[in-house]
């Protein structure tokens, strides 16, 4: 389901969640829960789909910052698909593994976000 979203990015997530809400509601949540939500203007909105970015994300407790979270919203009935694209890092000098940090990213966006919003 990623295609819908432009890669980019330093580790590209490409999961797609699915709410239980309409896509006006999600957006408030997010925003009800601290995260900057603004409109990815690198993005071109098509039909059902809206793009998205949060800006310094702070994720863990506190512990990791990333630069910027871009993800989609897309239409699917009542309900809304999350699409989570890609995250961008504040540094990218360390790092070593791409698997492992995709994968610790996708567990990071599932707990602190996706469950926020669901």
């Amino acid at each position: 389901m990623s295609y819908y979203v432009r890669p980019g990015g330093d580790i590209h997530i490409g999961k797609y969640y699915q709410l239980k809400m309409n896509r006006d509601s999600a957006l408030i949540r997010l925003k009800a829960e601290g995260f900057s939500v603004e409109p990815d203007t690198s993005q071109q909105d098509k039909g059902r789909t809206s793009y998205f970015v949060v800006k310094n994300v702070v994720l863990d407790g506190g512990k990791d910052t990333v630069k910027a979270i871009r993800f989609g919203l897309l239409d699917y009935g009542k309900k809304t698909l999350l699409l989570i694209n890609n995250v961008k890092l504040k540094d990218t000098s360390r790092v070593r593994n791409l698997r492992l940090l995709r994968k610790y990213y996708r567990r990071l966006i599932r707990s602190e976000i996706v469950e926020e919003v669901k």
